[in-house]
Parts: C-alpha cells; structure tokens; sequence
C-alpha cells in the first residue's frame, strides 16, 4: 500500500459499501428467484421447463457478474501477496475476460440452432 497512514477505516468504509452495493441486492435478486421458481415448480412440466430456461441463464449471469465485481473490490481492498500469483492473475482478469464471454455464450445457447451445432461440436456427431 502506498499510504502513509493506517488505512483500515477505509477498507471497513469499503467493505460496508461492498455489502450495501453487492451482497444486499444479490441476495434480494436470489430471493425473489426462488419465490419465481417456487411457484413455477407447483405448475406443469411445460411451465417448469420454460421458468428454468428463462431464469437460469438470468441466474447464471448474474452470480458470474456478482463473482467478479465481489472479487474485484476484496483484491482492491486487501494485501494479496499470500494468494499465489497465478491465482491473482487469473481472477484479475477474470472480470475482464470471462464475464463479457460468457454472458453472451449463455444466452446464446437458448437458441436452438447454436445450441445444436454446440452438441454437435462435444458430442463428436458430424
């Protein structure tokens, strides 16, 4: 750290705004979900499957997103130097490189003709 003074009022300040602008709001978000799922689950096979395909890759982007903006402001807040260097490499780049490919991926399997060429490409049929 480069500060000339202790700097733990700013890491408490950061980590209470962390809870406030990431873990308060994800956990509502889950919340509701489960209520959404609940209910859907009560209904036809039919709803059921069209709730899971609606909200999982809701549900996916967002605990991808939470992971990496979560991650991002812990590295930021705490000394790091006992993390092994790859694995702080590789998180740092994480929110840079895997969030803005993997949404798209994600919502792009729902449609049928991408989802098919991807079981085609890890089933091995040609």
């Amino acid at each position: 750290m480069l500060a000339c003074s202790d700097t733990r009022v700013n890491n408490i300040y950061g980590l209470f705004y962390t809870v406030i602008s990431i873990i308060i709001p994800l956990l509502l978000i889950l919340y509701t979900y489960m209520r959404i799922l609940r209910v859907c689950f009560s209904g036809s096979k039919q709803t059921r499957q069209k709730a899971l395909s609606t909200c999982a890759p809701h549900l996916a982007s967002l605990l991808n997103f939470s992971f990496g903006g979560f991650f991002q402001i812990l590295q930021s807040r705490f000394d790091m130097s006992s993390v092994p260097n790859m694995l702080r490499v590789l998180l740092s780049l994480y929110f840079l490189t895997c969030q803005p490919l993997f949404t798209p991926v994600l919502y792009g399997l729902k449609m049928s003709k991408i989802r098919i060429i991807c079981k085609r490409l890890l089933c091995g049929e040609v």
